[in-house]
């Protein structure tokens, strides 16, 4: 790959790299498209946010348990096999998610089999995250570590685009069914699982043999607590994810009921959204030394204020603004926690300690897209969004008082060593 000169793209003259960027851009695309046919379904049967929050609140649930075993497993066992493992559950997941459509009919009674296929898809990413996240700094040069996470987690946010073209081209389009749109998704699937057996690298953590279960089980807890920079990492991901992440129970009912868009509408939105995101990772890319800073702030304070003018907007294309800026800004913070979480845990622990902080973030989506799913059937969804994002600008703005999260917001990061002697407090 001696080929790829580009500063930014350098991460690509590793072959495993390579491999493991291809893999993730078709599971990545899978995702987003299932996560958009799932929703669009079930509101095209139900025309219930509610029943949205729920399919949502489903997949991401699983996420709340599961990352404490995945976690372990991935600092035991080689990456790659816990990555392959955890495709396939993804693509058992899809396959009889194309069998329940062709036994049934779009009815109410499937909406309990989307339920289960959810948690069932939700349990397998809660492997594959972990697996995916710790394996990637082991593909490249320890220089080249930032870039090559902000390289893939760009890549898996701007699949995000992918969802809706898909969707979007297949039900709108060439007016097929949804049955169709988890086709695709199942070759997706397959697509990545043949891509990663291609990776040859052999990436594990540590297992203490000396320790006890319990002791290596919660070394990653104990990482993540006492560690100054994680913790505020955590908590402000944490508000994040549950404020602002939290917006696609509410768009339906935005798209059909407020502006009135016909039932296409949800797909037509979330295409912005997928724009927005790809544009967010890929400014992240263009780091050079620093991690974080003002552009951490800035994806920060605009995570908040995004869906507040989504709220506020009854212009078509002030709409399309407002849902680019959310995917731009919410992509951009996403994969600047990802990157910095990489660069400070110890490859020894990574596995534990990313697999903690998905469980953290990943159970506060899946709660609060319920409650948002819950709260829009019974009140305005505008009102829903706009005070959501007051309380995470509030909250970002209240974390300056802290020297580490003003420390983060303003100057960034520079290099791991750096950040463990400053940042923990052992």
């Amino acid at each position: 790959m001696k080929y790829v000169d580009n500063e930014f793209l350098l991460p690509f003259r590793y072959r495993d790299f390579t491999y493991m960027w291809i893999a993730t851009l078709f599971s990545g695309a899978s995702m987003w498209t299932t996560n958009l046919a799932r929703a669009a379904l079930v509101w095209n049967i139900s025309e219930s946010s509610n029943w949205v929050g729920l399919i949502i609140f489903a997949l991401m649930i699983p996420s709340l348990l599961i990352p404490l075993i995945a976690g372990f497993i991935a600092d035991w066992i080689d990456r790659k096999k816990l990555l392959i493992i955890a495709s396939i559950g993804s693509l058992i997941s899809n396959g009889f998610m194309v069998l329940v459509l062709v036994l049934f009919d779009l009815s109410n009674d499937l909406l309990f089999y989307i339920v289960a296929l959810s948690a069932l898809e939700g349990v397998a990413r809660s492997f594959r995250m972990p697996a995916s996240q710790t394996l990637v700094p082991n593909l490249v040069s320890k220089d080249y570590v930032p870039k090559a996470v902000a390289l893939l987690n760009a890549n898996q946010h701007g699949a995000k685009l992918i969802g809706p073209l898909i969707v979007g081209f297949l039900t709108v389009i060439i007016k097929t069914g949804f049955l169709e749109v988890f086709v695709v998704c199942f070759v997706l699937n397959i697509a990545a699982v043949i891509t990663i057996f291609y990776i040859r690298t052999e990436s594990t953590g540590v297992i203490d043999s000396e320790k006890s279960f319990g002791s290596n089980f919660l070394q990653g807890f104990d990482y993540l607590y006492h560690n100054t920079w994680m913790l505020i990492i955590l908590v402000i991901a944490m508000l994040h994810c549950a404020l602002t992440m939290t917006y696609e129970s509410l768009t339906p009912s935005i798209g059909e009921e407020v502006l009135i868009l016909g039932s296409s509408s949800y797909t037509s939105l979330m295409l912005f959204a997928g724009i927005g995101a790809l544009l967010g990772s890929s400014a992240v890319v263009t780091l050079k030394t620093r991690i974080g800073g003002y552009l951490f702030f800035f994806a920060a304070f605009m995570s908040g204020f995004a869906p507040i003018l989504f709220a506020f907007s009854d212009s078509i294309y002030f709409i399309w603004i407002s849902l680019m800026l959310i995917g731009a800004s919410q992509a951009a913070f996403m994969t600047l926690t990802h990157v910095i979480i990489q660069v400070i845990v110890p490859d020894e622990i990574r596995g534990r300690v990313t697999s903690i902080y998905i469980m953290h973030v990943g159970g506060m989506m899946a709660l609060f897209n319920w409650i948002n799913g819950y709260l829009a059937d019974i009140t305005n969804p505008r009102t829903v969004l706009m005070f959501m994002g007051i309380i995470f600008i509030t909250a970002i703005i209240i974390s300056l008082v802290n020297k580490t999260a003003k420390t983060l917001f303003s100057i960034g990061i520079e290099d791991s060593s750096n950040v463990q002697m400053k940042g923990s407090s052992a």
